[in-house]
């Protein structure tokens, strides 16, 4: 996605908003060094929809495991870990997120999808989005809400709607995402036997986590 300005700021705003719901006494959401939206005229932004969800997944996994190659190292992690005051043991935990926009046909065109072109109407526009904790080998993918593909032709002086609609989508997707993380995340530790020497339930402990965004370029 090209010129989408302010793009890495919705989607980390949501992710920490959920984030900062959890039992923890502080939680940090720190951004990643990841991809950036390119500040352009709003007539040059360019979404690179692809077409299906199965092309889509691709695309989100191979930019994860770029994001992961480029920016995860564990020992750095572990050295970079903040201190934060009042706090028993603080630990960095990098999470990457992916983001692709794609085309899916209403499910009545799908079959008709082998025998010709699908027009433009009868195509839905959504998002594929996807979060990898490679410190927990916790991977989770969701889509977001659709609408109408041809919205998207709306010219940009009268789109400003639309844009509202595209935002919403990406917002309530990304916080379930977060929330299913959160979930998972607290599931495992539940199951988890206490071993001695283990910090007690009355010591605090802090994730910080440092959330790097894909398929935002």
């Amino acid at each position: 996605m090209v010129g989408y300005v302010g793009l890495e700021a919705l989607v980390n705003r949501s992710f920490a908003k959920v984030i900062e719901q959890t039992a923890a006494s502080e939680v940090v959401v720190r951004k990643g060094d990841g991809t950036h939206s390119e500040d352009v005229d709003p007539e040059d932004r360019q979404l690179n929809a692809c077409d299906g969800y199965e092309q889509a997944v691709k695309l989100s996994k191979a930019n994860i495991e770029h994001l992961v190659k480029t920016h995860y190292n564990p020992e750095k992690q572990r050295q970079e870990s903040p201190e934060i005051k009042n706090v028993t043991s603080t630990t960095l935990c990098p999470v990457f997120m992916a983001i692709q926009p794609c085309r899916v046909p209403r499910p009545s065109i799908q079959q008709q999808q082998q025998h010709g072109i699908i027009q433009e109407k009868d195509l839905y526009f959504c998002y594929v989005v996807m979060l990898l904790d490679p410190s927990h080998q916790i991977q989770l993918e969701s889509y977001s809400q659709s609408m109408p593909a041809h919205w998207l032709l709306i010219p940009y002086e009268e789109n400003e709607w639309v844009e509202e609609r595209m935002a919403g989508c990406i917002r309530l997707a990304v916080a379930a995402l977060a929330e299913e993380y959160v979930w998972t995340r607290a599931m495992a530790s539940r199951s988890l036997v206490a071993a001695p020497g283990q910090e007690s339930a009355e010591e605090q402990s802090v994730d910080t986590f440092g959330l790097s965004s894909g398929s935002l370029k």
